[in-house]
């Protein structure tokens, strides 16, 4: 009889101790050119221009005021929890063995670490997705379970406007769910009622009021973002899309007196250099001054048809670009001094600031995390997964096409999602385009077992 010993709790641990070895190898939690912009503004409570407050928020209660490990112990436990629970309803037999296993393999071919280990709010998006699954296809969930799960929901969604988006992709595809199902012929395969999967989806949507009102307690503005405006703009531009509105507005009494229009032969050529390089943001307003002549182009390129289709089909090519755009490592260099992560964790982490410096990140300029071999080790594992899927006969059909086509859909709904927000970035990608090897390997190993069981029973007999 093959090792049939369940998972329980207790590998919740262990799981989340594998994932730590990424901080542990590097000798500090990660970090991104973006992380002192969140500590800042969570400590220093100050909703950033570029980004919401939440996740600063989440730095400065779960770091305890006291050290980042304590942070990135929290989300790889977090991380590891939405992977014990979605694992138990995987179409493979409950082997705590292959849960570990599959666990270090995510580990160490997948960015799954890398981003839980990274003080940024990337390692949320997965985590929505998987506890979205738990919710929607586990039976019998405990009342408590179910409200604890969508309280990190709601909260992951909170901490990045792209997890708006993919939130609201999912709410759509749950309420859409039943009929998906009849057409395909999946049938009871759902465990809740339609009351149960509306309020999964409310809870999915409960941000888009969440994220403004509590700005609004924060520093008295119902907003999602304080400039939101400047990057919807730079984005348009990115796509091409403000010089044709420009070129055939300016001349028109609403835009008269708009700065773009006086500087619409001088735009810059990408996301970067209309807001972070050269003088063509601050001679457009800046920050404080931009947002009624920005406001103006976006309500044009949302009310006007055929400027929507356009932004609509260049989206679509973003997500196509960014679905296949990935890269384990990307802005994972050295950070010292004069950077944004070393000033903050210099002054709010300072006992910790000898051990930051040290970190293989920060002294070799990451050149010791060997990305040249993981980015490429991640690609074929996802080839050969792709293979495994295609040649694979599952054990229970319905419920390996319900799995596999659940992370698919996320992969997806995270690139539609990330590219209707900016530019096709290897970051937002691989934040979740280890989910299919989440699926891949526990069946590998499950077959590989059931193999090896056979081939013992043979020889025995």
């Amino acid at each position: 009889m093959m090792n049939q010993e369940k998972i329980n709790p207790a590998h919740i641990f262990t799981a989340a101790f594998i994932l730590s070895c990424i901080s542990l190898y590097n000798g500090y939690p990660l970090v991104y050119s973006d992380t002192g912009t969140y500590i800042y503004s969570g400590f220093e409570k100050v909703i950033p221009n570029d980004r919401p407050i939440f996740y600063g928020l989440f730095i400065k209660l779960f770091s305890f005021k006291t050290s980042l490990w304590f942070t990135v112990l929290i989300q790889n436990l977090i991380t590891s929890l939405a992977l014990f629970e979605c694992f138990k309803l995987l179409p493979v037999r409950q082997n705590h063995k292959n849960f570990i296993i599959s666990t270090i393999a995510l580990t160490l071919i997948t960015p799954i670490g890398w981003y839980s280990n990274q003080i940024m709010p990337d390692f949320f998006a997965p985590v929505i997705a998987l506890f979205t699954f738990v919710l929607l296809f586990k039976p019998n969930i405990p009342n408590w379970k179910f409200i604890a799960y969508s309280v990190i929901i709601i909260y992951g969604t909170m901490v990045h406007l792209s997890h708006l988006l993919l939130a609201t992709g999912l709410a759509a595809f749950i309420l859409l769910l039943p009929i998906l199902l009849k057409v395909f012929k999946l049938n009871n395969i759902l465990p809740f009622t339609f009351f149960k999967r509306s309020i999964l989806a409310g809870v999915l949507l409960l941000p888009w009021l969440t994220v403004p009102f509590f700005n609004y307690l924060i520093e008295s503005e119902f907003q999602y973002s304080k400039a939101g405006h400047v990057f919807m703009v730079a984005h348009l531009n990115d796509k091409g899309l403000l010089k044709k509105i420009l070129d055939e507005q300016c001349h028109t009494p609403e835009f008269e007196g708009n700065k773009l229009c006086e500087q619409k032969d001088q735009l810059p050529t990408d996301i970067n250099g209309f807001i972070w390089a050269g003088d063509f943001f601050e001679n457009t307003g800046g920050w404080e001054n931009s947002k009624a002549d920005y406001n103006t182009v976006v309500k044009k390129s949302v009310t006007t048809p055929k400027y929507l289709l356009i932004n609509a089909v260049k989206s679509f090519q973003y997500a196509g670009v960014q679905l296949l755009f990935v890269n384990v490592g990307e802005g994972l260099t050295a950070y010292n001094d004069g950077s944004a992560p070393y000033g903050q964790i210099a002054w709010h982490f300072h006992s910790e600031l000898n051990n930051y410096l040290n970190s293989k990140q920060n002294k070799w300029d990451g050149s010791r995390l060997n990305f040249e071999l993981l980015t490429p080790a991640f690609i074929v594992a996802l080839v050969l997964a792709a293979c495994f899927f295609i040649a694979v006969k599952p054990h229970n059909p319905k419920r390996y096409i319900t799995v596999l086509s659940f992370i698919l859909l996320c992969v997806l709904l995270n690139s539609m999602a990330t590219a209707m927000l900016t530019s096709p970035y290897e970051r937002y990608q691989s934040r979740m385009a280890w989910l299919p090897l989440f699926l891949a390997i526990p069946m590998i190993l499950d077959r590989a077992e059931s193999f090896l069981y056979k081939l013992k029973f043979k020889s025995s007999n």
